[in-house]
């Protein structure tokens, strides 16, 4: 906790130090990717989208649909990660007034055999990258493990979602253009549903975020963010019990406009763990997430290729995420 803890205020520290003073957003694409971490660490329980200035009109109502793939590859002397993932997710975002907008959303994660390991396994044939044993098993192995927590997933599990929330959420947004800043702010929570999952059946987790977003004046097609998303996980059984109850997330990132209509962006999230005395999986998260964000009409598209950094076995080997926003001007 106390390194990320120093880590977010060296970001802010370092971002202001850099930038010097900022303007607000004025790209077509506000604000951080719209994707959610696929490290293992964060697929068990509530890890909402990153919330953005977008939405906050009267009437405003914008359906967003995403589907993300991942792949996993890990394994030391307490557990297994080789599995491929899949994260849909169903949102609605209703805008009331400039400050403030609701969120209602359906989510799912499930293991699925994707055919990943072969791009996987061709790519590192490709630029002489060591396999890692990878050809030791199985291509396409679906297969979770951690007997330190009672957790095992495998082949027959495959469809069946080991996580399955319905969520809900209040954002605000607040700007002050003579300090040159704007921010957003989320809380939400989130029910679990999913009979698979090692959770208990209606556990509660709670959110916060805190979005900080601006643009440099003698350049308004680069923008950067940084945000803090923090969770509250339901301890309500053992498995509960067994992990960290809080966790704190760090995303900072910045975009580039290099169309009128088109942003591209990278960013780097951080995570704290919530396994203990599992090796890298009790270490901290490094997930990059590279995108390109297009509007076209009242249609917005997103694509995401996302990678592991530091530490390999804790976070996907690699992933892609597609989604689709379609927004209406106002309803009332």
């Amino acid at each position: 906790m106390n390194r990320l803890f120093y880590l977010i205020l060296f970001s802010l520290t370092s971002g202001l130090a850099m930038c010097g003073p900022t303007g607000l957003i004025a790209s077509a694409f506000p604000g951080a990717l719209k994707v959610r971490s696929q490290a293992w660490g964060q697929q068990l329980h509530y890890n909402p989208l990153p919330v953005n200035i977008e939405g906050f009109e009267q009437g405003k109502l914008n359906l967003h649909l995403q589907r993300t793939h991942a792949s996993l590859w890990g394994y030391e002397r307490k557990y297994i990660l080789d599995a491929q993932t899949v994260d849909e997710i169903v949102q609605v975002e209703l805008g009331l007034n400039p400050h403030l907008k609701f969120q209602f959303g359906f989510s799912q994660r499930r293991l699925q055999s994707s055919g990943m390991d072969q791009i996987t396994t061709g790519f590192h044939k490709l630029f002489f990258i060591p396999q890692d044993k990878r050809l030791e098993v199985d291509l396409n192995r679906n297969l979770i493990t951690l007997p330190t927590y009672g957790l095992e997933l495998n082949e027959d599990d495959e469809g069946l979602p080991y996580s399955q929330t319905y969520d809900w959420a209040v954002d605000t947004k607040f700007e002050w253009p003579q300090l040159y800043a704007s921010l957003v702010g989320s809380i939400g929570m989130s029910q679990e549903q999913a009979g698979a999952s090692p959770r208990e059946h209606r556990a509660i987790d709670w959110s916060m975020q805190v979005y900080w977003q601006a643009f440099l004046p003698s350049q308004t097609n680069l923008q950067y963010f940084l945000g803090v998303h923090w969770v509250r996980m339901d301890q309500a059984d053992r498995f509960d019990k067994s992990l960290q109850a809080e966790q704190s997330i760090l995303t900072s990132g910045m975009g580039w406009n290099f169309l009128k209509n088109t942003d591209a962006k990278l960013q780097l999230v951080i995570a704290e763990p919530i396994y203990q005395d599992l090796g890298q999986l009790s270490r901290e998260t490094y997930e990059i997430q590279a995108g390109i964000q297009h509007r076209w009409s009242a249609m917005n598209i997103q694509f995401v290729l996302i990678e592991n950094v530091i530490w390999p076995y804790n976070t996907p080997d690699w992933g892609w995420s597609l989604a689709v926003d379609y927004g209406l001007p106002s309803i009332f």
